[in-house]
């Protein structure tokens, strides 16, 4: 995206020789480690462990290793929850602040994927949701379910449709989610197990004016060639697009 302004700009002209000033200089650990001991100084001794608990936080490598079985390899304790619900809700603040609604997406191989994990957030935190029919599937949930369930609460839409095999194969296999990703468990509509139709009509039902977004996450294998990669994505958005004609 781009690139072809950047591409010409390089080609017109040689690049210039690097000057000495621009080169990055060598730290002095030592004196790293001596500023950063004089700001623990000041600041009092961390908490042990508060390091670990913002990296698990951040990166749930158990969780995205074993998509929609993050509870049975990673759970959460109510002390995560809280702290997941506290900055949260200060991240809801801040863009309301900004004068812009919030949406919340759960997200297969994070801590928020399963229906129970929702529930449990949605139940903590003043935000609506952003209902994605994949990752939900991945989290073992039914989207038409979703709608009954959560219907008040949905303010934007993400519409996938999901090989439920191809996904039962790769989580089998030990795939995670760039596995999932990767191996087109993601496809076109009717192409796989859920159907959109009963979803949009529910959407419908409840008079829905939102963004509906249609998502097919998918990732080109390192053996396949990208000009193919790209005719196939760009023939499952027309099949996409004529699957919504009779709402959009």
């Amino acid at each position: 995206m781009g690139s072809d302004g950047l591409d010409r700009g390089v080609a017109a002209r040689a690049p210039p020789r690097p000057r000495r000033a621009a080169l990055p200089r060598r730290r002095d650990r030592r004196r790293d480690r001596s500023r950063r001991a004089r700001r623990r100084d000041r600041r009092g001794a961390r908490p042990a462990g508060r390091r670990a608990a913002v990296r698990h936080a951040r990166v749930p490598a158990a969780r995205r290793a074993a998509p929609g079985h993050g509870a049975e390899v990673d759970r959460l304790d109510d002390a995560g929850w809280d702290r997941l619900a506290r900055n949260a809700e200060r991240a809801v603040a801040l863009v309301r602040t900004a004068g812009l609604e919030p949406t919340f997406h759960h997200h297969a191989g994070t801590f928020v994927e399963s229906p129970d994990e929702i529930d449990r957030f949605l139940g903590r935190v003043d935000i609506d949701l952003t209902l994605d029919t994949g990752h939900l599937a991945l989290g073992g949930g039914d989207p038409v379910d979703a709608v009954r369930r959560w219907g008040d609460r949905i303010n934007h839409l993400h519409l996938k449709d999901v090989d439920l095999g191809r996904l039962r194969s790769v989580v089998a296999a030990g795939g995670g989610m760039r596995e999932v990703w990767s191996s087109g468990v993601f496809v076109a509509f009717g192409q796989g197990d859920l159907d959109v139709s009963p979803v949009m009509a529910a959407m419908a039902e409840r008079d829905f004016d939102g963004w509906i977004v249609v998502e097919q996450d998918v990732l080109n294998g390192p053996e396949t060639a990208i000009d193919a990669f790209l005719r196939e994505r760009t023939a499952d958005q027309q099949t996409n697009r004529d699957a919504l004609r009779a709402w959009l």
